[in-house]
């Protein structure tokens, strides 16, 4: 299980920053996926003896599941998910999880809306037109794989210690990270104290080179600079769990996650305004020659 890091804002390199805190996010639907599958394992577990749990325990275990989600005229997602489970005869589990995400699209660029049209180059060298008064947007495609490795051992049958490995690469963002979870049950297994931390260690490398800061395009020869940009994210994670009947668990997490380096977003445009870079919608003429 994993806290995302993060980010991902975004554009296609800002939502993807996955921080490695069991238990504690990811994405939406891969949060809602873990709890649903901690609190049915719970409720199993509160009604069987344990010997019964390991004589009827199968060897391995496979699952898979897929995502498909689209906004019209905006963004195509495709993520199917495969994992493995292997069960040991004194409760401890290892498994590995393959997913593969395929994203295409559009996304507003940050220009705004002019009544002329607009033409965008992107630093690879991509060129995007947008006809007068349409917010304009750049295209993108891209495919991300990642591999999230646990393995999870129980010890004197109320604590259970949890170790993870993460990493994923796409075209313009790498990441690799690691996590640690101890959970105590109490009360029969009815109640659950946790807590754990994760680490990542992340890299951003834009396409086309990465703008360097407060710098004018214009007036420098070479305003990109191709090295990768590290941004690293640190997490920890305390959390609270209460089996309340056969169909009530109750829950608190609370997460605390730090990041540093490269936060930004590499392939936005900030537009500066002033009254004479301000055009009327109607006659495109800029403000100040309509207001004066």
């Amino acid at each position: 299980m994993q806290l995302n890091a993060g980010p991902s804002n975004d554009g296609p390199a800002a939502a993807r920053s996955t921080a490695a805190v069991p238990g504690a996010g990811g994405s939406t639907l891969s949060s809602l996926r873990s709890r649903l599958h901690a609190t049915a394992c719970l409720l199993l577990a509160a009604g069987m003896p344990a010997a019964a749990r390991a004589e009827s325990a199968p060897n391995w275990q496979f699952d898979g599941s897929a995502l498909f989600y689209r906004e019209s005229g905006r963004v195509n997602v495709v993520e199917p998910i495969g994992r493995i489970t292997r069960l040991f005869a004194d409760g401890s589990t290892a498994s590995a999880q393959l997913s593969l995400d395929s994203i295409t699209g559009a996304t507003p660029n940050g220009n705004l809306p002019s009544g002329k049209g607009q033409t965008t180059t992107t630093p690879s060298g991509n060129v995007s037109t947008v006809s007068g008064g349409n917010i304009p947007v750049s295209s993108f495609k891209d495919f991300r794989g990642a591999l999230d490795l646990d393995w999870s051992r129980p010890l004197a049958g109320f604590i259970t210690f949890d170790t993870g490995a993460h990493g994923s690469r796409e075209k313009d963002y790498s990441s690799t990270g690691i996590s640690e979870k101890v959970a105590l049950d109490l009360l029969h297994h009815r109640t659950n104290l946790s807590a754990g931390f994760g680490y990542n260690d992340d890299r951003v490398f834009p396409r086309g080179g990465t703008p360097l800061g407060t710098v004018d395009p214009l007036k420098v020869t070479t305003p990109l600079t191709t090295n990768p940009d590290p941004k690293r994210v640190r997490s920890g994670m305390l959390g609270l769990s209460e089996i309340v009947t056969r169909r009530w668990m109750l829950a608190v997490n609370v997460t605390r996650t730090v990041e540093k380096g490269y936060l930004t977003e590499p392939y936005k445009v900030i537009s500066v305004l002033s009254p004479d870079n301000i055009e009327d919608p109607i006659s495109g003429m800029p403000i100040s020659a309509v207001t004066d």
